[in-house]
């Protein structure tokens, strides 16, 4: 859906992922966060994202 309306999207398939993904790319306008996610859930995928001094803040809705 949000490919359609011309934005680019990258999916994490858990938490730990998601954290990996945001290191890799941390250039995103705008998170959407499961919380219910396998390995790690969404709320410690963002406390991981949101404590790491060398990441900008970035909005997240979970």
């Amino acid at each position: 859906m949000l490919a359609k309306l011309g934005y680019k999207a990258h999916v994490a398939k858990n938490g730990q992922e998601a954290v990996s993904l945001f290191k890799a790319h941390a250039t995103y306008d705008l998170i959407l966060m499961d919380m219910q996610m396998p390995v790690m859930d969404g709320l410690q995928a963002t406390e991981l994202i949101r404590n790491d001094p060398t990441i900008e803040r970035q909005p997240v809705i979970i």
